[in-house]
């Protein structure tokens, strides 16, 4: 097939099975939009003056069963077609040297006892798109064999090759928009190591008793000197601030990083020592900042972190 020029996404698809115990040939499509491959298949083994359409007047499957008795067998259709070739073949000075004596002396029985057949032949030519198929004779017959049913399937099938794409591009989106979250956390903790330990900043001591979304230990530990976006320090909030309930739980498991900070700026900068913290008590692990906050409030003495670097 493919020295007739048919490509091998075609070549391959031909040759359907019912199923791979028996290994009959058989009509079915295992994609129904294959079908234009069969027709594609078709059209090249027919040779280089391509595929032709052959019509008998009058054929009925009485005929067919007395001519061709052994199409009974055949997929539905098929023996119609083949008796139809056969008898034009015999009508055929050319053609009829390749029909076997039996099959020619049928042909001459039903026509002494019935009637003289008339059989013709047409070139067709096959337009196709995806699984609608246009067959055109020389009379410009056409017969369409996508129904319905195909171009609803068609239609299903862009869908899903739409959504394919739009979940392809949707994984790549969150690929982009971790990498880009991944360096924009990395960005606010290089500005949160500026503004907390490098230039001072003043705490505003009439701000509001809130607590900010932070996102890494030095945001937690500037929030507890200095406050976020105006908002008062944490070390200065009152009883009553620290019971408010949009402030209370927050508040309770960041409690045990600021004391643990407490403690260590006595002998470590406030910079080394939430780099180490983040190492001791993993804040890549699961649960972020509150399951790393969670994880040192277990260890109030903090022995695995002096264990990991001892003053």
């Amino acid at each position: 097939m493919q020295d007739c020029q048919l490509t091998r996404a075609i070549s391959v698809q031909r040759g359907r099975w019912q199923s791979s115990e028996d290994r009959e040939a058989s009509s079915l499509y295992h994609k129904r939009l294959n079908k234009g491959y069969d027709y594609r298949a078709a059209e090249c083994l027919a040779g280089p003056l391509g595929p032709c359409r052959y019509e008998v007047q009058n054929l009925t499957a009485e005929i067919c069963d007395n001519i061709l008795p052994a199409g009974k067998v055949l997929n539905p259709g098929l023996q119609e077609i083949l008796t139809a070739a056969v008898i034009w073949a015999s009508k055929d000075a050319a053609a009829s040297e390749l029909l076997p004596d039996v099959v020619k002396q049928r042909i001459t029985d039903y026509e002494t006892a019935h009637f003289n057949f008339q059989p013709s032949r047409q070139r067709v030519r096959i337009n196709i798109n995806r699984s609608l198929v246009n067959v055109i004779d020389d009379l410009n017959h056409g017969s369409t064999t996508g129904d319905m049913e195909d171009k609803v399937e068609i239609l299903i099938s862009e869908v899903r090759s739409l959504k394919r794409q739009n979940e392809r591009e949707s994984q790549l989106n969150a690929k982009r928009f971790k990498s880009l979250n991944h360096r924009m956390d990395n960005l606010s903790n290089s500005v949160d190591r500026v503004i907390s330990f490098r230039t001072g900043s003043a705490s505003n001591d009439d701000g509001n008793a809130d607590l900010a979304d932070c996102k890494t230990l030095s945001q937690l530990w500037a929030e507890w000197q200095f406050g976020i976006s105006g908002s008062k320090p944490a070390s200065m909030f009152s009883m009553a601030e620290r019971n408010k309930k949009e402030v209370k739980h927050r508040y309770q498991w960041r409690k045990s990083f600021w004391l643990a900070m407490g403690k260590l700026v006595l002998h470590t900068s406030a910079e080394v020592a939430c780099d180490r913290l983040g190492q001791v008590y993993g804040s890549h692990l699961p649960g972020g900042l509150s399951g790393l906050c969670k994880r040192i409030k277990a260890d109030r003495l903090l022995r695995k972190y002096y264990d990991t670097f001892p003053i």
